[in-house]
C-alpha cells in the first residue's frame, strides 16, 4: 500500500508542469549556448542600441564627450524602454554581456511569455507538445536582426493578454491599473507593438463572452486613458516627419498571380540564412514548394496544429460557446495582412511591417489552437516542429561563429581609432550569408568606452528617437544619403561618383576612415582626404587617418 502511494506520487509530479517546463529547458538550450559560448555573438541592430545607450548614459554626465554632437529629447517618445533596460545592464554589466542578455530575453523570454500566455488561455495539458511552435517563433528573422525595441513590445503584448484574460471574468480597477501600467510600458518600447495591443485586448473585450461583460468593458477602456496623450503627441511627431502611405514595394504587378506568390513568400520570418541545413530531404521539398527547409518543416507542423485544433473543437467540454472567436479573428487577420499587406506605411515610419504583423498573427494564433495531447494529429505535429527547431539552432550555431569571426577581425581596429574622434565606416562587399548581417551596424562598437562620433549611427535621424543631432544637416548626410555599404567589388562608376561626392562633403567631419575590404577605385577617392598608408590593417580591416591639412 506504501509503495502503490509512493508511485502516484512520484507519477504526480510529472505532470504537464513538469514536461512544459523541461521541453522550455531543452529547446532554449541551444539558443542560449549559442550565444553565451560566442563572444561577438552580435545581431544586425545590437551595435546600435549599445553605442546609443552609451550616448545616452554620457550625457547625464558633466564632461559629456557627445555634448556637441547629440541632444537629448526628455520626451516621451518611443524607444525610451529598451533603452532605460539597457542603461540599467550596462551599469552593472560590461557592453558585451549587456548585449548578451538583451539578445536571450528577446528570444528566451519571447518564449517563455508565449508558453506562460497558452498556459492562461488553454492550460497546461498540451503544453510540451505545443512548445516546438513557440521556440521556433522565438528565433526569428526580427530577433537575429536585433530589433531589440519592438521584440520587447511583443514580449509584453504576451504578457498584456495573459494580464488581461486571467482576469476577465472579475475586471475591476485594480486589473485596469496592471492593464494600463503595461501599455505605458509597452508604448515606450515601439509603436507597432502598442498598436497591436490595443487593438487585441479591444477585440478580445468585445467577442469575449462571459459573467460582467459590461463591468469588463468598461475597465478595459479606462486602462486606455493614460495612452491618450501619448498618442495624441506620437501622433503629432508621425505627420511632422511625413505622409503615411501603405506601400507595396516589393509587388510592382499586382495582377500577377506569380508576383502574389513570390511576394507572400517574401513575408517569411523564419528563414534565418540564405543557404539552410538540410535533413530528411528538405532540399527536395524545398524545389517543389519553393520554401527554405526550416520554413516546410514549420508549416508542415503548423498544418497538422490546425487539423488536430479543427477536430478537437467538439473536445472544448464545459467552454462556453464563442471563447475563442476573438483569438481566432486576430490571429486570422493578422496573418493574412503578414502575407498580403503593405511593406510599410512611408519610409520615414520604418520597414518590416509585414514581418512583424506576421509574428503577432502567429504569436496570438499559438495560445488559440485547441490541441488535444491525444490525438495522434496533434502528436505527429509536433514532430516536423521538432525538426524545423533543430534546423534553426543549427542556424543560430553557425551565425553565432560567423559573427564571432567578423566581429573579432573588425574590433582590432579599435585601440587605432582613438578617442574623441569622429569616424566613418566603410564596408565593401561583406560576406552575406544571413538574413542579418553583423557587420552593418558593429562599426558603432568603435564609439562605446572611446568618446568617438560614429557616423554610420544613423539612429539620431529618426523622429521617434529619444537621440537626436544636433546639426540638422547631419541627418540629410548619414542617413537620408548615408555612407554606402558596397556589396560587390565590381562598384558601378555612378556609385563611384556618389561616393566620391559624399566623402568631400563629410571629410571636414571625418578624422578616421576604416575602411572593410575596398577597391582600388575607392582607395584612389579615399585618397584625397586620407593618408595613403594605413594605421591599422589585418586581412580586411584598414584604419586611415585624414590627410592633415587636405581640407
Amino acid at each position: 500500500m506504501h509503495l502503490k502511494v509512493t508511485q502516484k506520487l512520484v507519477r504526480g509530479k510529472k505532470g504537464p508542469r513538469f514536461w512544459a517546463l523541461l521541453a522550455f529547458c531543452v529547446l532554449a538550450a541551444p539558443t542560449l549556448a549559442a550565444i553565451w559560448s560566442h563572444r561577438w555573438f552580435v545581431t544586425q541592430d545590437g551595435p546600435i542600441y549599445l553605442y546609443n545607450t552609451h550616448i545616452l548614459v554620457e550625457s547625464l554626465k558633466s564632461n559629456n564627450p557627445f555634448a556637441d554632437y547629440y541632444s537629448m529629447r526628455w520626451l516621451p517618445v518611443p524607444y525610451w524602454g529598451v533603452y532605460i533596460v539597457l542603461g540599467a545592464l550596462t551599469s552593472v554589466f560590461s557592453e558585451r554581456a549587456s548585449d548578451h542578455l538583451m539578445v536571450s530575453i528577446t528570444s528566451v523570454g519571447f518564449f517563455a511569455s508565449l508558453l506562460w500566455l497558452r498556459s492562461k488561455v488553454r492550460g497546461r495539458d498540451c503544453l510540451a507538445l505545443a512548445a516546438p511552435l513557440a521556440a521556433l517563433l522565438s528565433i526569428n528573422m526580427l530577433w537575429l536582426t536585433g530589433f531589440y525595441n519592438f521584440l520587447f513590445g511583443v514580449l509584453l503584448y504576451a504578457i498584456t493578454l495573459g494580464v488581461w484574460w486571467s482576469g476577465r471574468d472579475d475586471f475591476g480597477p485594480k486589473r485596469a491599473l496592471y492593464i494600463a501600467g503595461l501599455l505605458v510600458a509597452g508604448y515606450l518600447c515601439h509603436p507597432v507593438s502598442l498598436g497591436m495591443t490595443v487593438t487585441a485586448v479591444t477585440v478580445l473585450a468585445v467577442t469575449t463572452p462571459g459573467a460582467g461583460w459590461r463591468r469588463r468593458l468598461g475597465w478595459t477602456a479606462i486602462s486606455f486613458l493614460p495612452l491618450v496623450p501619448l498618442a495624441l503627441f506620437y501622433r503629432h511627431l508621425m505627420r511632422s516627419a511625413g505622409t503615411m502611405t501603405a506601400r507595396w514595394t516589393d509587388l510592382t504587378d499586382p495582377s500577377s498571380l506569380n508576383q502574389w506568390l513570390t511576394y507572400i513568400r517574401g513575408a517569411n520570418i523564419i528563414s534565418l540564412a540564405y543557404n539552410e541545413p538540410n535533413l530528411l530531404f528538405g532540399n527536395v521539398i524545398s524545389s517543389w514548394s519553393h520554401l527554405p527547409p526550416v520554413t516546410n518543416w514549420a508549416v508542415a507542423g503548423l498544418i497538422l496544429f490546425l487539423l488536430s485544433a479543427l477536430l478537437a473543437r467538439k473536445d472544448e467540454g464545459k467552454a462556453p460557446p464563442g471563447i475563442m472567436r476573438g483569438w481566432i479573428l486576430l490571429s486570422t487577420a493578422w496573418i493574412l495582412l503578414g502575407l498580403i499587406g503593405p511593406d510599410d506605411i512611408g519610409e520615414a515610419h520604418g520597414g518590416f511591417l509585414r514581418e512583424r504583423l506576421l509574428l503577432f498573427g502567429l504569436a496570438t494564433l499559438f495560445p488559440a489552437l485547441k490541441l488535444n495531447p491525444k490525438r495522434f494529429l496533434t502528436r505527429m505535429g509536433a514532430a516536423p516542429l521538432l525538426i524545423a527547431v533543430l534546423l534553426q539552432s543549427l542556424i543560430v550555431w553557425n551565425y553565432a561563429a560567423f559573427s564571432s569571426r567578423l566581429a573579432e577581425e573588425f574590433m582590432q581596429a579599435k585601440p587605432h581609432t582613438g578617442t574623441g574622434q569622429r569616424i566613418a565606416v566603410l564596408l565593401v562587399n561583406p560576406e552575406d550569408e544571413y538574413a542579418a548581417n553583423p557587420l552593418t551596424n558593429i562599426s558603432n562598437l568603435l564609439g562605446v568606452d572611446t568618446g568617438n562620433v560614429v557616423w554610420n549611427n544613423y539612429a539620431p535621424a529618426l523622429y521617434y528617437f529619444p537621440i537626436q543631432f544636433r546639426d540638422e544637416t547631419n541627418s540629410s548626410l548619414f542617413y537620408i544619403r548615408g555612407i554606402p555599404a558596397f556589396t560587390d567589388q565590381g562598384i558601378p562608376g555612378d556609385e563611384l561618383d556618389d561616393w566620391a561626392q559624399l566623402l568631400s562633403e563629410i571629410e571636414s567631419k571625418t578624422d578616421v576612415l576604416v575602411v572593410w575590404g575596398g577597391t582600388p577605385e575607392l582607395d584612389e577617392i579615399n585618397s584625397d582626404w586620407f593618408e595613403d598608408d594605413p594605421v591599422f590593417e589585418n586581412d580586411n580591416v584598414r584604419v586611415f587617418k585624414h590627410r592633415q591639412g587636405s581640407s
